[in-house]
């Protein structure tokens, strides 16, 4: 009676596994996914403000567009993130002082290598991750070089 009783419990051991391992699984690939969503989301936000930052606080009107992209891009490569992935736009109106400008980044993220859920993002596809920030040109400035 003894020996009969621990099969047929090892093989409800098995069976438990079998049944809650798709569900440990599934909650597992979606963690991964958020992770890699949120990670991604916090760097784009970081360097879409870097940008805006650079950009208004130059103090040479021609150089500040291009201060805000190098930023932006090296605040992306601090992230260990590939600036390949990510477009970085500036826009504006006209550079003066008190004037806004506004820096949205934007950056595709990679979940197809994540099990269940490349399923969805087949194709090489992604989520698509994206920020913007608006600050004014900073209006006290020593001097416009």
């Amino acid at each position: 009676m003894g020996v009969r009783q621990l099969r047929s419990e090892r093989g409800q051991s098995v069976l438990e596994l079998v049944l809650i391992l798709p569900l440990l699984v599934a909650i597992f690939a979606i963690l991964v996914f958020f992770g890699r969503v949120l990670y991604v989301r916090l760097a784009v936000e970081q360097a879409s403000f870097d940008g805006a930052r650079a950009a208004i606080e130059s103090l040479n009107a021609g150089r500040g567009p291009d201060q805000g992209y190098a930023t932006a891009y090296a605040t992306l490569q601090g992230w260990r993130l590939s600036p390949d992935h990510g477009a970085v736009r500036l826009y504006y109106n006209d550079w003066d002082r008190g004037t806004s400008l506004t820096c949205r980044v934007g950056y595709k993220v990679r979940v197809s290598d994540i099990p269940l859920v490349g399923w969805f993002y087949s194709g090489g596809g992604g989520v698509r991750v994206q920020a913007a920030t608006t600050l004014r040109v900073e209006q006290y400035k020593s001097r416009w070089d």
